[in-house]
């Protein structure tokens, strides 16, 4: 025997025997209970899933570890020297409008 639930709230009991179909009410307190126990589930993954994110951010934090396909942003500041070499190239390729 089988038993497939629907949304109006009663089950069909299927009976393999040959007998044919039976429609069974389930009662408003059997309905809640259903209701309530998806609920517990969908609950305990949800504090499951906090618990990786908050594992995460943790070991991240910590670690000092980055995500992938982030770069530092650290801007290294040209000397003037550097500046003036490259500018001179620049220059000389006439990519600049400097002197031109």
């Amino acid at each position: 025997m089988s038993e497939k639930e629907n949304n109006t709230g009663t089950t069909k009991t299927e009976d393999n025997s040959g007998t044919g179909t039976e429609a069974k009410t389930l009662t408003a307190f059997e309905i809640a209970d259903g209701i309530n126990k998806k609920k517990e589930e969908l609950l305990d993954r949800e504090e499951a899933l906090t618990a990786r994110k908050e594992n995460l951010a943790a070991r991240e934090s910590v670690g000092g570890e980055t995500q992938a396909g982030q770069s530092s942003n650290t801007k290294v500041e040209e000397s003037d020297h550097d500046y003036r070499v490259r500018v001179q190239k620049e220059m000389a390729a006439g990519k600049t409008e400097f002197g031109n």
